[in-house]
């Protein structure tokens, strides 16, 4: 939290990075989007021990941004999870940046539709060339790029980005 008060005193957004239960780096992507590193903890846990430096960034740091992690979270992507990063970030800690996700690669519409609709506001990776975009047709997925599109713009208007602090203006 002093870290990304420290940052945020010189007008930096911070990335909190990666939320949560993303403890190893070896074999967590192992079998792509069928498989990959799955943990499981009970809600007590997850509160009290891997979520906490979370909710210590986003209540004591007033952290700006947030990158979700790779592994699953039960059966769960830790990126689908609406549980995790709308109702426990957005709705009950108040964070209101943006969410990126960890690096994914390509992903086909239906894995971008379920990540925008879980709360992640900007992909990390090749991204695709949707064929097939029935699934991002829709009122939900409209709303909620609408969303994304909001908390990016929030997250970046609060920064130095947008003051013209440290950027040659050429004057």
């Amino acid at each position: 939290a002093a870290e990304i008060l420290g940052a945020k005193s010189k007008g930096m957004y911070s990335y909190a990075k990666h939320m949560f239960l993303n403890d190893q780096e070896t074999n967590r992507d192992s079998g792509g989007t069928s498989g990959g590193l799955i943990t499981w903890a009970n809600e007590q846990a997850m509160r009290e021990i891997y979520a906490k430096p979370f909710e210590l960034a986003v209540k004591l740091g007033d952290v700006q941004a947030v990158m979700s992690s790779f592994n699953r979270i039960g059966t769960t992507l830790a990126q689908y999870s609406w549980a995790t990063l709308t109702g426990l970030l957005r709705e009950e800690w108040g964070f209101e940046g943006m969410v990126v996700t960890d690096w994914r690669g390509s992903c086909n519409e239906n894995e971008i539709n379920y990540m925008v609709r879980a709360g992640n506001d900007l992909l990390l990776g090749t991204g695709s060339n949707p064929t097939n975009t029935d699934a991002m047709n829709t009122p939900t997925h409209e709303r909620a790029v609408y969303n994304a599109a909001k908390n990016i713009l929030f997250t970046v208007c609060n920064s130095n980005a947008m003051n013209g602090v440290g950027f040659d203006w050429g004057s």
